[in-house]
C-alpha cells in the first residue's frame, strides 16, 4: 500500500522542470488588466493588501530609481529621497510609505506615490 502512495505521489507529481510557457491567444492591454485586477481586490474587502502592493511596487521603484540594494529598508529610501529632494522631508516619506490608508482613500494614495516616483525619477 505505502509503495502504491508513493507511485501515485511521483506520478501526479511529474512535473519537475521549468513550467513552460506560451503565448495568450490574444493581447490584453495592461491597462485593463489592471483594472480587472482592481475590481478582483475591491471584491475581496482588503484595503490593506491593496495598500501593501501599492507601496511595495512604489518601494520597489524607488530603490531602482535611487540606485539603493534591493533590500533596502523603508527608512534608508526615506532618507534618499529628502537628499535628493529638497522639498521633501524623510518623515513625510517615510509616513507615505508606511502609514494605513482606508479603503476611500486608496486613490488618492496612489496618486501621491505615482507622483513621488516621478519626482524621484526626473530628479
Amino acid at each position: 500500500m505505502t509503495l502504491t502512495l508513493l507511485a501515485l505521489a511521483l506520478w501526479r507529481g511529474r512535473r519537475l522542470g521549468p513550467l513552460v510557457t506560451e503565448p495568450l491567444p490574444v493581447a490584453v492591454p495592461a491597462d485593463e488588466t489592471t483594472r480587472a485586477r482592481a475590481r478582483l481586490y475591491r471584491r475581496a474587502g482588503d484595503p490593506d493588501a491593496i495598500a501593501r502592493i501599492l507601496r511595495d511596487a512604489a518601494a520597489d521603484d524607488l530603490r531602482q530609481a535611487l540606485r539603493l540594494r534591493p533590500d533596502s529598508e523603508l527608512t534608508e529610501i526615506a532618507r534618499a529621497i529628502a537628499a535628493a529632494l529638497p522639498d521633501t522631508t524623510a518623515d513625510d516619506v517615510h509616513a507615505l510609505l508606511t502609514r494605513p490608508v482606508p479603503e476611500r482613500e486608496l486613490l488618492a494614495h496612489a496618486r501621491e506615490l505615482r507622483r513621488l516616483r516621478r519626482k524621484v525619477r526626473t530628479s
